[in-house]
C-alpha cells in the first residue's frame, strides 16, 4: 500500500475506547490499531463520532473507558513535548489567530520544538522560518504569507491550518475535513501532499488519519478506509477492497448518501487509486 511501512508496526492502539458526554455515548466501544506509515481515511455521516475519535487520538479529551497507547505506552503519560512530537491535529474550525499573519500562524507549528524565547521572537520580530515559506509555496498560499489571516478566504485559511500541521511534522498527522473548502484541483493537490505522495523539504509525513466527507476522495488517496456510523466501526478495509455496499451501509438512514463513483456497468473497476 502507498506510504505503508513494510514492517506493519503498530504505532497506536485503542482498546475498548468509549466516549460519553453528559451520560450519552457518542463513540465506542472502539478497538483499533494504526500501522506506522499508513494513510487512513475515516468516512461516515455527521454525528458518527469522527471528530471525537480524532480528539481522542490527539489527547485533547480523555476516553470515558478503555485505553489508548502509543508505541505500547499510555498516551496520557506523555509530557507536553512528547505529545507534540507524536501527534498533531488540524481542527475543522482551524483554530487560527485572525489578528496574526498567515506566516505567523504557520510558524506556530514549530512551538513545541522551539524554545519559549524563539517562539516569542517569531511572534514579535520579523524572524522567518524557511520551512514555513516552502510549505506555503507548495500549497499555493505563499503570496498571502504577510496578510492578516482574517482577510483570507475560507479555502486560504484552511490551507494555512494545514501548513501549520505540516510544519509541526508529528509522527501522526490528524486532519478533520482538511479540504472541505477547496475546489477539486486544489483538493487533489492538498491530499497528495498530506498523504506524502508529494514530499516537501523540511517536512516529513509519516502516519495520517483524516476525516473526509467524500468516500471517493478517501478511496483515491488513502491506503485504508474506516466507515464510522453512530459511534461504531461499520467496516475497516484497504481502500482497494471497499465496495459500494460498504459505503451505503455506513451512511444508511441518511437522505443523501455521497455518490462514490459514476454509474457504470463495471463499477468496481472505477474504485481505488488513479
Amino acid at each position: 500500500m502507498k506510504g505503508e511501512d513494510s514492517s506493519n508496526r503498530i504505532a497506536w492502539r485503542l482498546n475498548g475506547v468509549t466516549k460519553e458526554y453528559d451520560g450519552k455515548r457518542v463513540l465506542g466501544p472502539v478497538n483499533l490499531e494504526l500501522v506506522e506509515g499508513q494513510k487512513t481515511a475515516i468516512i461516515g455521516p455527521s454525528g458518527a463520532g469522527k471528530t471525537t475519535l480524532l480528539r481522542l487520538l490527539a489527547v485533547e479529551t480523555e476516553p470515558t473507558s478503555g485505553t489508548i497507547e502509543c508505541e505500547g505506552k499510555p498516551i496520557d503519560s506523555f509530557s507536553r513535548n512528547r505529545k507534540y512530537l507524536e501527534v498533531g491535529l488540524m481542527h475543522q474550525q482551524l483554530d487560527l489567530v485572525p489578528q496574526l499573519s498567515a506566516r505567523k500562524n504557520i510558524e506556530a507549528g514549530n512551538s513545541g520544538r522551539w524554545s519559549i524565547f524563539r517562539t516569542l521572537a517569531s511572534l514579535l520580530l520579523p524572524v522567518h522560518d524557511n520551512a514555513s515559506h516552502d510549505v506555503a509555496e507548495a500549497i499555493g498560499i505563499a503570496e498571502y504569507l504577510n496578510d492578516r489571516t482574517s482577510v483570507l478566504s475560507g479555502g486560504q485559511q484552511q490551507r494555512v491550518a494545514l501548513c501549520r500541521l505540516l510544519v509541526q511534522s508529528p509522527k501522526l498527522h490528524l486532519a478533520d475535513e482538511p479540504v472541505s473548502s477547496l475546489d477539486p484541483v486544489l483538493t487533489d493537490k492538498v491530499l497528495k501532499i498530506l498523504c506524502g505522495i508529494h514530499e516537501l523539504p523540511g517536512c516529513h509525513v509519516n502516519s495520517v488519519v483524516a476525516n473526509l466527507h467524500s468516500p471517493d476522495l478517501a478511496i483515491k488517496h488513502f491506503d485504508r478506509i474506516i466507515g464510522l456510523h453512530d459511534g461504531t466501526i461499520r467496516f475497516d478495509k484497504p481502500a482497494t477492497q471497499v465496495t459500494e455496499d460498504d459505503v451505503e451501509f455506513t451512511y444508511e438512514d441518511e437522505s443523501d448518501i455521497p455518490r462514490v463513483v459514476d454509474p457504470s456497468p463495471n463499477i468496481k473497476s472505477n474504485w481505488g487509486r488513479h
